[in-house]
């Protein structure tokens, strides 16, 4: 992610940007060294959301209101840990 981090840091949104882990960002499909090198870089990744300002989302809902153009409806946005604890 980081050689992107100037062009995600781009977006910008009336009521902000949200984010959610994928599958691949847990880091199962990579061998580690060890667990605490696995949880270091999933911590990183958090971090990288954090300093582009992205609000993410992790087993959280966030509902949205738009303005008289969409008839004042609400748009929920979810994200969902589906993160499941494996050995390495």
């Amino acid at each position: 992610m980081r050689p992107w981090i100037a062009h995600f840091k781009q977006l910008h949104a009336k009521d902000g940007v949200y984010s959610v882990l994928g599958n691949h960002d847990y880091g199962d499909y990579v061998q580690w060294d060890s667990p605490d090198e696995k949880a270091k870089n999933l911590e990183t990744l958090k971090q990288i959301h954090q300093q582009l300002g992205f609000c993410l989302l992790n087993n959280e809902s966030v509902f949205l209101s738009w303005a008289a153009a969409y008839s004042s409806s609400r748009s929920g946005k979810l994200g969902t840990g589906i993160y499941q604890k494996k050995e390495i």
